[in-house]
Formats: C-alpha cells, sequence, structure tokens
C-alpha cells in the first residue's frame, strides 16, 4: 500500500537535495521550559528535533496560578468600590439625618439619598447596623478633634477649656447627627455602639486625668494618692461636660443663649475654680487650630 506524499514525508523527513546541504545534517537543539539545553534523546537521528513535554502538574499549576491572579485582581478592585461605596451611604445618610431628624426612617433616609433601602441593605444588616456604622465614625471624628484641641496649648486649664469648646461646636455643627450618633449609643449596655463609646469614655478620661496632673504640678501641688477622691475629677468631669453641653444644645434658638466659647469658659470654670472660681478663657488656645467640625 502506498501512502500518500505527505504522509511519507512526514515519516521520513525531508529528502536530500544535490547540490545543497542536507537538512538531516543540521543539529536542532531544544529547549527546555526552564530554559536551559536539553541533551538529543538516545536514539534520535541529528536531524530530529526533539521538543519538551509539558507535564500536566505545570500545566495546571500555570493555569491556577493564572486564574489565582485574575481573581485576586477582581476582588481588590471589588473591595474597593464597596468601601467607596459604603462611605458614600454613610455620608448621604448622616446628611439625610441632619436636614430631617435625629429619628429618621429607612425609607426617608433612603429617599433622602436618591436610593433605595435594598441598596442600603446590601451594606448594612439594618436601621441598627447603619446607626452602629455612623456613630463609630462620629465618635471616632469627635475623639481624634479633641485629642488635637488637648496638644493646643500646654497651659493646663486653656487645653481643658479648648476640648470642652472643640465638643460643643462639633455638637452644635449638627445636633441631629450628634443625637443620632452619641447620644443614641449612650444608653446601651452591649454591643459595637456600645464598646466603641466606652473606649472613648476610656481615652477622655485618661486626657483628662493627665490635665488635672498638669494642673497640680502647674500650682505646686503633688498628684493624688490612690484611692484620693481627686481622683473621681476626671469621671465627673465626663459627666459634667455632656450633661451641660446636651443641656446646651437643647436651648438652640432660644434668644440670649451663650456662645460655645461663653459656655466652654463657664463649664472650665466650674471644673477648675468651682462655683465661685473664674472663668476660662479659651480663645487664646482654639486661635490656634482649625476650629472645622466637618
Amino acid at each position: 500500500m502506498r501512502l500518500p506524499p505527505t504522509t511519507t514525508a512526514l515519516r521520513s523527513g525531508p529528502p536530500a537535495t544535490a547540490g545543497r546541504e542536507s537538512v538531516a545534517s543540521v543539529t536542532v537543539t531544544s529547549v527546555s521550559f526552564e530554559g536551559q539545553a536539553r541533551p538529543r534523546e538516545e536514539g534520535t537521528s541529528p536531524g530530529r528535533t526533539v521538543f519538551p513535554q509539558p507535564r500536566v502538574p505545570d500545566t495546571v499549576g500555570s493555569v491556577k496560578s493564572h486564574t489565582s491572579s485574575l481573581r485576586d485582581g477582581r476582588h481588590a478592585r471589588w473591595d474597593e468600590h464597596r468601601r467607596l461605596r459604603r462611605r458614600a451611604l454613610l455620608r448621604a445618610t448622616r446628611e439625610a439625618v441632619h436636614d430631617l431628624g435625629p429619628h429618621p426612617s429607612m425609607e426617608e433616609i433612603a429617599a433622602h439619598a436618591g436610593t433605595s433601602k435594598s441598596v442600603f441593605y446590601r451594606y448594612f444588616r439594618d436601621k441598627a447596623g447603619l446607626q452602629e456604622a455612623v456613630s463609630q465614625e462620629a465618635i471616632a471624628l469627635m475623639e481624634r478633634r479633641l485629642l488635637e484641641a488637648v496638644g493646643t496649648s500646654s497651659d493646663p486649664r486653656l487645653a481643658l477649656g479648648a476640648m470642652v469648646e472643640t465638643y460643643l461646636r462639633m455638637a452644635d455643627s449638627s445636633p441631629h447627627v450628634y443625637a443620632f450618633s452619641v447620644q443614641s449609643a449612650h444608653g446601651l449596655q452591649d454591643g459595637a455602639d456600645a464598646q466603641t463609646l466606652h473606649g472613648f469614655f476610656e481615652r477622655m478620661h485618661q486626657a483628662l486625668e493627665e490635665r488635672l496632673r498638669a494642673h497640680l504640678a502647674a500650682a505646686g501641688r503633688e498628684a493624688p494618692a490612690n484611692g484620693d477622691p481627686l481622683l473621681l475629677w476626671p469621671t465627673a468631669a465626663l459627666g459634667m461636660v455632656k450633661a451641660a453641653g446636651e443641656a446646651w444644645l437643647s436651648a438652640s434658638g432660644v434668644p440670649g443663649r451663650a456662645t460655645a466659647e461663653q459656655t466652654a469658659a463657664q463649664i472650665t470654670g466650674w471644673l477648675l475654680n468651682g462655683l465661685t472660681g473664674s472663668t476660662t478663657s479659651t480663645t487664646s488656645a482654639l486661635s490656634r487650630t482649625q476650629r472645622s467640625t466637618s
């Protein structure tokens, strides 16, 4: 049986041509996947090219690596998209609360944001989860600004006054958002909101205790020893500032209401000097820092 010319050529290789160098006399060295020369296999003719045979594990590993890289890239882009979208929804919630009041429904928040409740539920489990996220952001921002205010002056009186004034100005910038986030979390005993607020008060307590020790040192007095009732002052100060500040907020719109600066000076005077003591101006301390509360 005669084989077709093509099949015969494939089996026997190209014929030598008279007067020309035979292709069979040219040795082709194969290269492995690792880029190293591979010796000609025994039993093969010098003109026969030996191509490397990829192993199954090599092929599967290459495919898996490529697929994993694509998946990681998609996940990173999707995570960034979700992060940005979540921040936008939180901002929209704060704007809705600022305009509508501290107790809007999810329908009202979504309508104000120009979207639907289902969009919010993709990022927050329910209204409580949304409120929790807003509270965490608001409390974290307030903490940063209060700690910045502490560093506005080396004078403990001015530093304390700057803290009180900063707190009042931030709360007054949006009383509804303050009520929605900080006030609503204050009465909780557990959950993320309660933990966030508890941590916030602990750090503020520490900052006030440091101011107390600095104030006593400046007056030439020793720091209070363990068991000294004076150590209760930071806790009492926190409660007083919060209670007095919220009472001041509730008087918004009342004719003759004192300014944040005047109220902060009065509260600071009570904390440091008592009822008959002088007030403490906070202007010189805050004038060196930004008063932005956004």
